[in-house]
């Protein structure tokens, strides 16, 4: 047992084993160092998108993680190397234990080599709804958007998603490019003579909401869409469902400036009432025009 524990005593305190020990230990103060030269030079460098930066912040976060990783593997290799025959087993074990842990390293590696999504992106995921504001090896963080499917304003709940959803879910990305998405919203209307009017007034209402920056967002569509060989259309429009034999669905489909998407969409909904509303003041005053109250008999004494 004394010579058991002498060979430990050894093993840990030998030259080898010290000078690691004592590499390992200043290699992470050394990394949050490069780390804070890096951010403080990344905020003298003007950046005109708020996304931009905080994508470049996270990069460098993650890439410093990393190289510490690879320097930590580099500086025990040796020891790891001699000590990998008897950890197999060991190993084994582990991975039967971690298996949540190794499905989120997957799904990150997953969303990484098919760039299904970054940092700024609306992204939908298992019915989860969100804009990605931070990412790591293990998880996403999403600032979560709804209530429900019709509306784009933020709850005020981040939610945090494990990278092992990606693997079993389909990724959904609302972002066509970085600055612009396509956004659809149903709006229902009676199944009468007039729909038709309607779809009018959805469609006047978009093209002028829209008209100040559709240039820019054709630009940005087919600059990050160069690959197609037939680009659908982004201009506004206004399609028609049957709901019900009595009502109908406008399904309005717009391009929106990705800071813009719940203004933007209640824009177009207070135009379209609007018109609506002045379209039925005109029938009133039409109705009143063509039927005149007539004049009540006076009264004779």
């Amino acid at each position: 047992m004394a010579e058991y524990l002498a060979q430990i005593y050894e093993y840990l305190f030998s030259g080898t084993m010290i000078s690691n020990m004592i590499a390992s230990i200043l290699l992470v103060p050394l990394g949050f160092i490069l780390r804070w030269i890096l951010v403080r030079s990344l905020a003298n460098v003007e950046i005109r998108s708020p996304e931009l930066r905080l994508r470049w912040t996270i990069q460098i976060r993650n890439m410093i993680f990393a190289l510490i990783t690879v320097a930590l593997l580099l500086i025990w290799s040796s020891e790891l190397k001699t000590t990998a025959i008897s950890l197999v087993a060991f190993g084994v074990a582990i991975v039967l234990s971690v298996k949540e842990l190794i499905t989120c390293v997957t799904g990150s590696f997953l969303k990484v080599s098919t760039r299904a999504f970054s940092v700024g992106d609306r992204i939908e995921v298992n019915g989860l709804r969100g804009d990605v504001i931070d990412q790591t090896l293990l998880t996403t963080n999403l600032m979560e958007i709804g209530p429900g499917d019709n509306l784009h304003q933020y709850t005020g709940r981040v939610l945090t998603l494990p990278n092992s959803l990606f693997l079993t879910n389909p990724i959904i990305n609302h972002s066509i490019t970085h600055d612009y998405a396509i956004v659809t919203f149903d709006v229902p209307v009676k199944a009468d003579e007039h729909w038709q009017k309607h779809e009018t007034w959805l469609l006047d209402a978009a093209n002028e909401i829209c008209e100040p920056y559709m240039d820019d967002a054709r630009r940005h569509w087919q600059k990050d869409h160069d690959i197609l060989a037939d680009l659908p259309k982004i201009e506004p429009r206004v399609s028609v469902q049957m709901k019900s034999p009595d009502e109908l669905n406008m399904v309005v489909r717009i391009p929106v400036p990705n800071h813009q998407r719940n203004s933007n969409c209640q824009q177009i909904l207070r135009r379209y009432l609007e018109h609506k509303q002045e379209q039925l003041a005109m029938q009133k005053a039409e109705e009143s025009a063509n039927n005149p109250e007539k004049p009540s008999d006076d009264k004779t004494s």
